[in-house]
C-alpha cells in the first residue's frame, strides 16, 4: 500500500512539474519555491504605436495612423510629406497630418456592408438571402443566373456572386453594371472571387430597395443612384459615428495631399479622382481618425448595426476580406485596401483596418505604394505589429 501511495505521490509531482513547465513556455515565471509569478505577457500600447510607426517609416513618402482602445482614440500620429518639393505648384514639402483626408480605397467594403446590413435590419422581408434581382433597374437585361436564391443581398455581400471584373471594360459605373447583369452569373459561386462589381451593385439597389425613384431630370439616372446610396451611408453610417458629411466624400479635398510611387523617384506625384459615379467598394476620401471613429462604432456600439448584425458581419466575414489569425490563435478581423491610378499606375496609395484582440483597433493611410508588387500585404504587417507588441510585465 505504502508503494501505491509513493508512486501516486510521484504521478501528481510529476503532472504539477509538467504544467509549470509549460506554462514558463508560454512566458511564466516562476521563484526559486516553484510558485508562479506571472503566466502571460500584457499588451504594450507604446510598443505597438512604435511598431506601427516603423513598419511605414522607410517605407513610404508619408502615413498617418490612429490607435484606438475600448473605443477611445488613444494614439494617432504621422510621419513623413503629404506634398513634396517636387511638386509644380507653392504648396510643396508639406508635412503629412493625421487629419488629411485621402483615398481609404477598398476599405470601402467594409463601409458599404455595415450599410447593407442596417438596411437590412430596418426593411421587414427582406434579408440576406433575398434575391436582389427584384432591386436591380427594370432597364437592365438580365442573364443567367440573375435572380432567385442563386443571386442574394449574401453572394454580393460575400463576393459570392459568380459575376468577374474582368468580363467588361474597366471601371464600376451604371453602365458598366449593367453590362455585367446583362452577361449574367458565370463564374462558379465557390469558392469566392473577390471583385468591385459585387459591392458597386449596391449602389444601383439601395436606393430602389429604398422606394426612391428617379424622377428629377434635372439629374442623370446614374447620379440619382450614387446621390441616393450617397445619402443613405452617411446617414447610418457616417453620421452615426460622428463623422460630417464634408469629411467623407467622393470627391477629393482641394490642394489635397498628392499619390507616389515607392521608392520615391524625385517625380511630382498624382491627383485623386472624383468617384462619385462609381463608388460603393471604394471612393471615399477619409481621414485615418474619421476612418477610426466608423471602425469604433461599428464594432463598440449598435449606433450603426445591431449586435446581432455585427455578430454576422463577423462571422461570415462581409467587410472582413484580409481577415487574419493572430498568433495566440485570436482572429483579427481586417480590410486592407490599396489603389493605383490608371494615369500612371506606378502612383498609388495603401491602406488598413483593423480590430484586435483587447479592445484595439487601428487605421494607417499611405499615401505611396511599391512600384514592383502589387500591394504591400498591409493586414499581415499590422498583425505582426501587433502580435509583437506583447511584453513580460
Amino acid at each position: 500500500m505504502r508503494l501505491k501511495e509513493n508512486m501516486s505521490k510521484r504521478i501528481v509531482r510529476f503532472a504539477l512539474v509538467a504544467v509549470m513547465l509549460a506554462l514558463a513556455a508560454c512566458g511564466g515565471l516562476f521563484d526559486a519555491g516553484g510558485d508562479l509569478i506571472q503566466a502571460q505577457k500584457v499588451f504594450s500600447m507604446d510598443l505597438f504605436e512604435q511598431n506601427v510607426r516603423d513598419t511605414f517609416t522607410g517605407q513610404s513618402v508619408g502615413f498617418t495612423y490612429a490607435i484606438g482602445q475600448n473605443g477611445t482614440l488613444v494614439r494617432s500620429g504621422e510621419i513623413g510629406f503629404g506634398r513634396t518639393e517636387d511638386e509644380p505648384d507653392e504648396e510643396v514639402n508639406r508635412d503629412i497630418d493625421r487629419d488629411d483626408r485621402m483615398h481609404i480605397a477598398t476599405i470601402g467594403k467594409t463601409i458599404t456592408p455595415a450599410a447593407v446590413l442596417r438596411l437590412l435590419q430596418d426593411i421587414p422581408g427582406v434579408d440576406l438571402g433575398s434575391s436582389v434581382d427584384p432591386y436591380l433597374p427594370a432597364s437592365w437585361v438580365k442573364g443567367p443566373g440573375i435572380g432567385g436564391s442563386a443571386f442574394t443581398f449574401r453572394h454580393l455581400l460575400a463576393h459570392k456572386s459568380g459575376l468577374f471584373y474582368g468580363q467588361v471594360a474597366e471601371g464600376e459605373t451604371d453602365d458598366r453594371l449593367a453590362e455585367h447583369i446583362e452577361i449574367g452569373n458565370i463564374l462558379p459561386q465557390e469558392p469566392a472571387a473577390y471583385d468591385n462589381v459585387n459591392h458597386a451593385l449596391f449602389r444601383v439597389i439601395i436606393p430602389n430597395l429604398l422606394g426612391e425613384r428617379h424622377t428629377d431630370s434635372s439629374e442623370t439616372e446614374a447620379q440619382f443612384h450614387a446621390r441616393v446610396f450617397g445619402e443613405y451611408v452617411q446617414e447610418v453610417v457616417f453620421t452615426p459615428a460622428g463623422v460630417p458629411a464634408e469629411r467623407a466624400t467622393t470627391v477629393p479635398p482641394g490642394n489635397a495631399n498628392r499619390y507616389y510611387p515607392w521608392p520615391y523617384d524625385q517625380q511630382p506625384g498624382d491627383n485623386g479622382t472624383d468617384f462619385s459615379l462609381s463608388y460603393g467598394p471604394y471612393g471615399w476620401y477619409m481621414s485615418v481618425v474619421d476612418l477610426l471613429r466608423v471602425l469604433t462604432y461599428l464594432r463598440f456600439t449598435e449606433d450603426i448595426i445591431s449586435n446581432e448584425s455585427r455578430t454576422v458581419m463577423n462571422t461570415e466575414r462581409l467587410g472582413w476580406w484580409n481577415t487574419r489569425t493572430g498568433a495566440n490563435g485570436g482572429i483579427y478581423n481586417m480590410k486592407q485596401g490599396g489603389w493605383r491610378w490608371s494615369s500612371n499606375p506606378t502612383k498609388g496609395m495603401q491602406s488598413v483596418v483593423a480590430n484586435f484582440s483587447a479592445g484595439v483597433q487601428a487605421a494607417v493611410i499611405v499615401n505611396s505604394r511599391p512600384e514592383e508588387t502589387e500591394t504591400f500585404d498591409m493586414a499581415s504587417v499590422m498583425r505582426d505589429a501587433f502580435d509583437n507588441a506583447f511584453v513580460s510585465p
